[in-house]
C-alpha cells in the first residue's frame, strides 16, 4: 500500500508522504516529528524515588548460617573480627512502578544513609546480580545486627541464595566489571552515589528492558582493607532513610 501512495504522488507532495513514514518509525524509538519532520525529544520525568522491594546483607560465613534480610540495617564493608570480616549487601528495586512512559533511563542516582562508619574514605562498587535471591525473615535486632541472625530456610546468605539453591560463587553471583564505584567518605547522613560514567543508568536501562533479569544489585568495598564497613539504613528501619533509586526518563 505504501508504494502504491507513493507511485501516485510527486514532487512536493511526495517528500511529505516519506517524512510521515519517517515520522512514524521515529516514533516507535525516541521521539516524535513536527510538522516539518524535524525530531522533537520527549520531555524528561522524574519520578518518585522507588523504594527497595528487597534488600538484604550477606555476612561472610564458610557455613552460611547468617543472615538479616528483615533487619533494619545493610551492611558493606569489613569489620575487624580476625576471620569472616567481609560484610555486603543486595539490594532489588522493581521497576513496574514506573509510568509505561518512563521508557528511556536518562540518569540514575543511589541514595543511602550511613547510620555507623568505621575506618576512612569507602570505594564502594555496585554489581549486577546474576542469579534471583530471597530476602527471607532473618532479623538481627539493632542492638549488634553487624554480626547477623541465625538463618532460616527462605533467607538469602553468604553461600545460599534463599530460593532453593546455592550461588555459584560465594558472596553472590555477580558481573565481573562494576556499574560504577564511587568513593564516600567517613562521615554518617544521606551519601548520594552519583553516576559519573553512566553505569547505574545503563543497568536500570537493562532491568527496566529485561524485567526477568532484574535480580537487584550487589553492594562491596575493597576488602583488603580491614576495618571500613558502613551500617546503612535497610528499607525495613522505616524511615526516610531508606535507600532510594533516583531517576530521570523520557
Amino acid at each position: 500500500m505504501t508504494f502504491a501512495v507513493l507511485r501516485q504522488v510527486s514532487g512536493p507532495a511526495r517528500v511529505e508522504v516519506l517524512l510521515a513514514l519517517l515520522c512514524g518509525v521515529t516514533a516507535w524509538v525516541l521521539c516524535a516529528c513536527s510538522g516539518d519532520g524535524s525530531p522533537v525529544s520527549r520531555p524528561v520525568q522524574e519520578p518518585e524515588p522507588l523504594a527497595p522491594s528487597a534488600d538484604a546483607t550477606l555476612y561472610e560465613s564458610s557455613s552460611g548460617q547468617l543472615a538479616n534480610g528483615a533487619g533494619v540495617s545493610l551492611y558493606v564493608g569489613t569489620t575487624r573480627q580476625e576471620s569472616e570480616r567481609v560484610r555486603r549487601a543486595l539490594i532489588r528495586f522493581d521497576l513496574s512502578e514506573l509510568s509505561a512512559s518512563c521508557e528511556l533511563i536518562r540518569s540514575a542516582q543511589l541514595r543511602m544513609t550511613v547510620t555507623r562508619s568505621q575506618g576512612g574514605a569507602l570505594q564502594l562498587s555496585v554489581y549486577r546480580v546474576l542469579t534471583e535471591w530471597n530476602e527471607g525473615s532473618a532479623g538481627a535486632g539493632t542492638a549488634d545486627d553487624g554480626r547477623g541472625a541465625p538463618a532460616g530456610s527462605g533467607d538469602v546468605t553468604w553461600l545460599h541464595t534463599g530460593s532453593g539453591s546455592l550461588w555459584a560463587m560465594a558472596g553472590g553471583d555477580h558481573d565481573q566489571s562494576p556499574a560504577l564505584q564511587e568513593s564516600i567518605s567517613a562521615t554518617t547522613g544521606v551519601v548520594t552515589i552519583q553516576d559519573a560514567t553512566g553505569g547505574l543508568r545503563d543497568l536500570v536501562q537493562f532491568w527496566r528492558d529485561n524485567p526477568g533479569q532484574n535480580f537487584g544489585a550487589l553492594l562491596l568495598a575493597d576488602e583488603s582493607l580491614i576495618g571500613t564497613v558502613r551500617r546503612f539504613q535497610s528499607r525495613e528501619s522505616g524511615s526516610s532513610g531508606a535507600p532510594q533509586l533516583v531517576l530521570q526518563c523520557s
